[in-house]
Formats: structure tokens, sequence, C-alpha cells
């Protein structure tokens, strides 16, 4: 152990008398060793960007051999898909029609494309589209969830995706399928928010705009009025983005904004963007059809600020002018012009005028119609003012019918339908029946929850007044 210790000793000695002899030596030569280090550190770090950048160049190289391939193997299909419609290469001569054209596309599609599953997918998607847009569309949406499975398989990101998911959204409102379809814009968001950087912003902003358009129908049939008003927003400064303020294209977001301030009763600022509306149309042409929409909902906002009926009435008249001059007296549309002129006569009391426009307004539209079951509830207003308690308790009863099926079970307009109804029920003596009415539609506002809507503190406060007042009746007090 000694011997080991003596012999490091003058290694030490020695090393400690050679360093402060020669400490410019010394340190050039350290300085020297940390150079060679750093690049020996730098030269490693540039090798290996160096192979990321070859094995990126190689993927890439293989992405557009791909890419290249699958332009091939479309361009390939749809040519044959001509052939097959031309009457010298259709089958004996029969006439093809166009969906028979691309089911048959379809099944070539995945028959020759199986080693490419994702051109595979992404003409799934194309052919179910058109097969949807042909009105075939059990077949198309088949496809298109076909396709929108198999990309989600593939690991799939970008603009097809979203696309796919957007449209098949689409495609479940129209059928009136709105779980389904609001669940479908929510994962097109996702992909949309996931993909940021592989699509480019106005395409992005376009496609945000449909996904937003769908959730704000789906979120105002489910009666949250506040968050359909937040998604139309959205849509407006996305477009406004787009298109630019004074684009007349912009009038339809305006309009849609001013029905969602209807709908919770900010009358004020439903005015004001129904006035964006009409300012970006009527540069237009004052007989632009569309315009009858706009003026019937600035009739409806001046209305609910209750010192606009004059106002009103000449919103009115505007659509009325604009339904003979562009549309029709038959219009849809006519249908909300009598129910709101109806409207306007009950606000100052002219009871029987009120049911004359009420009944014009049945006479345009079956019970079946959601306007006609409304319109069903307005003329049981009109003969309850008159204190016709039968006439009313009937119309109400067909308004509720049609109204039902159709509408948020907690909405507004149907619960104040029912409550009329049980008021009316009251008044002809039937206070059993009366009082149970009031009870469930005194459940349906209590389970809806919403706010920012006085028609529902409106309505709960009429239902306890009326079940008190039941409560007096059987009791022998007086109401």
């Amino acid at each position: 152990g000694r011997r080991g210790a003596a012999a490091r000793a003058p290694r030490l000695y020695g090393t400690r008398k050679f360093v402060p002899r020669h400490r410019w030596g010394v340190a050039a030569a350290a300085i020297a060793l940390l150079a060679v280090a750093g690049t020996t550190a730098l030269a490693l770090q540039q090798a290996r960007e160096a192979r990321a950048q070859a094995r990126l160049a190689q993927a890439n190289a293989q992405r557009a051999q791909e890419d290249a391939a699958r332009a091939e193997n479309t361009a390939k299909l749809v040519v044959d898909m001509f052939t097959e419609a031309s009457p010298t290469g259709s089958h004996r001569g029969t006439q093809l029609t166009a969906a028979d054209l691309l089911r048959s596309a379809s099944a070539r599609i995945e028959r020759e494309l199986a080693d490419m599953p994702e051109s595979q997918a992404e003409l799934y998607y194309t052919v179910g589209m058109g097969l949807a847009n042909l009105d075939e569309y059990a077949d198309g949406v088949a496809l298109i969830d076909r396709s929108i499975a198999q990309m989600d398989t593939l690991g799939m990101h970008g603009q097809l995706p979203a696309t796919a998911l957007i449209n098949r959204a689409v495609l479940h409102r129209r059928k009136g399928e709105l779980e389904q379809a609001d669940t479908r814009a929510r994962e097109a968001l996702a992909e949309l928010q996931r993909a940021d950087a592989e699509i480019d912003e106005e395409e992005r902003r376009g496609l945000r705009v449909q996904a937003h358009t769908v959730l704000a129908t789906t979120t105002r049939s489910a009666g949250r009025y506040q968050e359909a008003l937040a998604l139309l927003q959205q849509v407006l400064d996305d477009r406004r983005a787009i298109l630019g303020d004074d684009d007349p294209g912009m009038a339809v977001d305006w309009n849609n904004l001013g029905t969602a301030y209807l709908s919770l009763d900010r009358y004020a600022e439903a005015e004001a963007a129904f006035d964006q509306a009409l300012r970006l149309l009527s540069a237009q042409g004052r007989d632009h059809p569309r315009l009858a929409w706009v003026y019937g909902g600035l009739a409806r906002a001046r209305m609910g600020q209750g010192d606009r009926l004059a106002l009103a009435d000449e919103a009115l008249d505007e659509v009325e002018r604009i339904l003979r001059t562009s549309l029709s007296p038959t219009h849809s549309l006519a249908v909300n012009l009598n129910t709101n002129r109806a409207t306007l006569h009950r606000f100052r009391g002219e009871y029987a005028q009120a049911e004359a426009a009420d009944r014009q307004a049945l006479a345009l539209v079956s019970v079946q119609d959601p306007d006609g079951g409304g319109a069903h509830c307005n003329l049981g207003l009109d003969l309850l003012s008159q204190e016709r308690y039968a006439e009313a308790g009937t119309q109400f009863a067909a308004g509720i019918e049609a109204l039902a099926p159709l509408r948020v079970p907690a909405e507004p307009h149907l619960n104040r339908c029912r409550s009329a109804r049980a008021l009316a029920l009251f008044k002809l003596g039937q206070d059993e029946a009366s009082e149970g009415e009031i009870r469930a539609a005194r459940q349906r506002v209590g389970d809806a929850g919403f706010t920012g809507n006085d028609d529902y503190a409106e309505i709960a406060s009429d239902l306890a007044a009326l079940l008190q007042a039941c409560r007096r009746a059987a009791r022998g007090q007086p109401v």
C-alpha cells in the first residue's frame, strides 16, 4: 500500500510543479482540448440532423410516390367509369344512371384499391357524397361512414377527415338526427384543432364555420340558446374574416344572430343584428326575396321592446310587399306574416282582428306543420281573451298535439300553450283537469333549468298563480 502511494506521490508532485511553471501552455492545451470536444459534439449533432433529414426526404419521396400512385389509380377509375357510361362501353347497351355509375365505382374501389387503404378511404367518401347528393341517402352515408371509420383506423388526420365529419354532421341534421349531428360536428372541430398546422388558415375557418353552424342548430333545438348564440357569434367572426364586413353574404349571419337574440328576449340586440342584415341585402335592391325574412325578424324585435309597435307594423308591411313582388302571397312566410300581425293586434287589445289574422295563418298550413301548431295556439289565445273558453281549449289541444313531437319539451311557446289550456279548463269549471295540466307544465319548465329567457320566468309565475286559483276554487273560495 505504501509503495503504491509512494509511486503516485512523485507524479502528483510533478504535476503540481509543472502546472504553475507552464500555466499558459497548459491553458492553451485545455482550450484546444475543449475545442476538439466541441467540434466533435457539433459533428455528431450534424450527423444526427443529416440522418433525420435523410429519413424525412425518404418519407417525403415515399409519400409523393404514394400520392402519384393514388392520382394514377383515381384517374384510371374515373376514365373506366366514363367508358362504362358510354353507349359502346355499357353492358348490353343498358343506360346507366349516375347512381348506378357511383355504385359500380364503389365496388371497384373496394376490389382494386385494397392495397392502398388511404386512397380507398378518400374515394369511399367522394363516392358516398355523390350518392347522398343524388338522394341515394342510405348507400351514400354507408360509404361515408365506412370512409370515416377507415381514416380513423389508419390514423389519417387533416382536411379530408375533418371535411368528411362535417358533411356527415350536415347529413344527420337534414334527417333530423340532431344528437348524431352534434357528435360528428364536435369530432370535426377536434380534428381541425389536432391538424391545425396541416390546414390552410382560410380553409380551416371555412370548415369551422360549417361545424359551428351545425352545432348552433343542435344546441338551439335542445333549448341551449345561450350556447347557440355564442356559436353563431363565432360563425359571424370567421365569415367576416373570410368575406369582409360589407359582403352581401354576411347578411345570413347577421340574420341568424338576430334570431338567436330573439330566443333570449334580447330584443334591442336582435334589432341591431337585423339592421345589419338589412343594410347588406338592401344594397342588392329593395325587392330582394331574403329581405322578407329579415323584415319579419325586425318586426318581432320591435314588438318585443313594447314601445316600437308602429315600426313593427312598417316592417310587416315590407314583408307583405316582398311576398307580392318577389315571392308569392301563399309562400310559407305568409304564415309568419299573419301570426305576427295577430301578435300586434293582441298587444293592442284588438282580439277580433287578431283572430282573423290567425285564422288566415291556419288556412295556409296543415296541423302537422310546426307553424300550424303555433297558429292553433295563437288562435286559442285570441279566443281565450274573448272569453270563448271551449273554443280556445279545442285550439290549444290541437296546437299541443302538433308542437309536442317537434319542440323541446320545456320550450316557452309549447308551455305557454299548455298553461293557457289549463286556464281554459279552469274557466270551464274543470278544476281537476286544469290542476293536472298546470302541474305537468310546471314540471317541464322546472326541468329545463334554462337561463336568459324571460319567457320561462313569466310562464312559471303564470302557472303558480293558476295553481293557487285552482286550490282556492277547490276550497270554495273566490278566485
